[in-house]
């Protein structure tokens, strides 16, 4: 059986399976999209492709084959914990080096938050991660497609004129962004076809700003001493 992203165990026992290229490759198409307007797209794309490189590891698959068997009882007797995310923040620093601490940084927080790099009390810093070559060794040996562990490298990965710390967390929300909606894709169908044709922000505007006239309108100042003035 090809390596497993996620899987899906429904009460009558039926499993669906999200296969782990499909999901790499689906990641990385969201997160250039949305990186395409800060023209990030490029880094965006190797984050999603890399972003769960270590789900290749054999410790991984192994655990959700456990979990897979359990069928429905697998949420409630755990699945277990395995790091998928240091294996993919290290492969871009040896491919990219420099210009990959902004990749280590997104891939290695998207699930747990932006790691700190050097001081960190309660969680591995992203140094003491980048330290941990086994697990690339252990994705290695799952052995990743060429396209998704030899994707080409972006000529100018980071645009000048950019602070580096505003980039590193663009770069972190659109992956976020696209490994959350992919996922939704797969786990939750129905509510990720509710997602879409919202208002545009030019229609919200108004609405918001005649909800404040109106509380503005209807507050006592007897109750309510502090007022708001819309603009």
């Amino acid at each position: 059986m090809p390596p497993l992203a996620h899987f899906s165990n429904d009460q009558s026992g039926a499993t669906r399976d999200h296969w782990l290229e499909d999901h790499l490759e689906a990641v990385a198409d969201l997160a250039a999209g949305f990186a395409h307007p800060f023209g990030g797209q490029e880094m965006a794309w190797l984050a999603g492709l890399w972003h769960d490189l270590g789900k290749y590891s054999r410790a991984f698959q192994d655990m959700l084959a456990r979990a897979r068997a359990l069928g429905p009882d697998a949420a409630r007797e755990g699945r277990g914990r395995v790091d998928h995310s240091s294996a993919g923040a290290i492969w871009a620093m040896k491919r990219l080096r420099g210009p990959g601490l902004a990749l280590a940084f997104a891939i290695a927080g998207h699930h747990a938050g932006l790691p700190d790099l050097t001081r960190a009390k309660s969680h591995a810093t992203l140094q003491e991660r980048l330290t941990q070559t086994g697990l690339l060794a252990a994705a290695r040996a799952g052995t990743p497609p060429p396209d998704i562990w030899q994707p080409p490298i972006p000529a100018c990965p980071l645009p000048s004129g950019w602070d580096p710390a505003m980039w590193t967390r663009m770069l972190f929300s659109c992956l976020v962004d696209a490994d959350y909606l992919d996922t939704e894709a797969f786990m939750q169908p129905e509510r990720a076809d509710r997602r879409g044709g919202w208002p545009a922000l030019a229609e919200l505007e108004p609405r918001l700003n005649r909800y404040l006239a109106e509380k503005t309108a209807q507050a006592k100042p007897e109750v309510d001493p502090i007022n708001w003035t819309v603009v």
